[in-house]
């Protein structure tokens, strides 16, 4: 069926794979892009059906603007997909400039709280919707400022997984190590799609075979 699908969060190749993938199965797309940048391209024959937002990590009003601009484009919106993908500069924690840290914890936790606060919001006035929480972690050596932002957005998904449980939101989450990104988003496309209701309120981890067993972290 379809559907309008929110796919938001800093812009990564997994953001653009899954695009693509809700693309071909006919959904409308909204993603975010940062303010900063210009847009990705538009794949051929979807320009109805995928439209940019601009979004400024470090603004609470940019993240209210997100959903607005959003539905006054596609309305309702019937699903977001957050998206953070642990990836950076493998500089040393004692070598990391203070600004650095700042504007670090400003984009990558701050500003994904900013986002799920309004998706949360909205879909409460909506009394619908779907949050789905997805992190990508490749590999065991990644920068110290993106484990503390995958940390913490695993840790907010965790605690909506259990105080959001009675709402009339269904909220899940997907994470792996993988390499291949287009295979992990169409894991989270096909279980989104797959007896959602059944996904609701768990981790689901994706491996595939050159990843299985390094899969580490809990």
């Amino acid at each position: 069926m379809e559907k309008t699908i929110l796919i938001t969060g800093r812009y990564t190749p997994l953001s653009a794979d899954l695009v693509q993938g809700a693309l071909s199965r006919k959904h409308r797309v909204l993603v975010t892009v940062d303010d900063s940048d210009s847009n990705p391209p538009v794949p051929e024959g979807f320009d109805e059906e995928l439209h940019h937002l601009a979004w400024n990590p470090r603004s609470p009003l940019s993240a209210r603007s997100v959903i607005l601009s959003g539905t006054n484009t596609f309305d309702p919106i019937d699903e977001a997909i957050v998206v953070l993908s642990a990836n950076g500069s493998l500089t040393p924690i004692h070598e990391t400039p203070a600004a650095t840290i700042e504007a670090a914890i400003d984009a990558s936790v701050k500003g994904y709280i900013f986002l799920v606060k309004e998706i949360v919001a909205y879909f409460q006035r909506r009394k619908a919707g779907t949050l789905s929480f997805v992190v990508h972690e490749p590999g065991e050596n990644f920068a110290a400022l993106s484990a503390c932002a995958s940390g913490c957005f695993r840790a907010l998904a965790e605690s909506m997984f259990s105080l959001y449980q009675n709402e009339p939101i269904l909220m899940r989450g997907f994470r792996s190590e993988t390499t291949n990104v287009k295979s992990f988003a169409e894991f989270v496309l096909t279980n989104c799609s797959d007896r959602p209701e059944k996904s609701g309120g768990k981790w689901h981890a994706y491996a595939d075979k050159a990843s299985f067993f390094s899969f580490k972290r809990g």
